[in-house]
């Protein structure tokens, strides 16, 4: 018998080295705490050379309108707020964590946005309505740099 032909464990160089290249690790440390307490000194978050601007930085490979997509995600979450509708909201940040996981796989150079958004958004970040308006004013803030930045010309 040749069972061994079927041995999971038994891997060619190249193949070891094709599942090795497929593990990639978040650069991002997932936000545990909610967003409103995680992001609560404006200085250290808005201004230049602070949080907001560092994660544009990181996020020059995305187009500008890759980045529109995710805000205009967060703007309609935001619109569900408004609205008191926090269950509509927190469900429609929760779809752009899929979202860009989707378009990370079609384009590689969309992994770091969508490494971001899974750090940012998740069932322990995203707790009141006060984490949606800081998420809005958080990447309303990331894309106001990237734009200075010359992102959509980087991509």
């Amino acid at each position: 018998m040749m069972s061994y032909m079927y041995d999971q464990k038994k891997r060619s160089p190249y193949q070891s080295k094709k599942t090795e290249e497929k593990k990639e690790i978040n650069p991002y440390k997932s936000i545990t705490i909610p967003l409103s307490q995680y992001f609560n000194d404006p200085i250290e978050l808005y201004l230049p050379e602070k949080k907001a601007y560092q994660y544009a930085k990181d996020l020059l490979g995305a187009k500008n309108h890759q980045m529109r997509k995710v805000l205009d995600g967060i703007k309609e979450a935001k619109a569900y707020v408004d609205a008191n509708e926090f269950a509509l909201a927190k469900k429609t940040v929760f779809v752009l964590v899929a979202m860009s996981a989707y378009n990370a796989g079609r384009d590689p150079k969309l992994k770091r946005l969508y490494y971001f958004v899974e750090s940012v958004i998740n069932e322990k970040s995203i707790v009141s309505k006060k984490d949606i308006i800081t998420l809005d004013e958080l990447f309303t803030s990331i894309i106001a740099y990237h734009k200075q930045l010359g992102g959509s010309k980087n991509a």
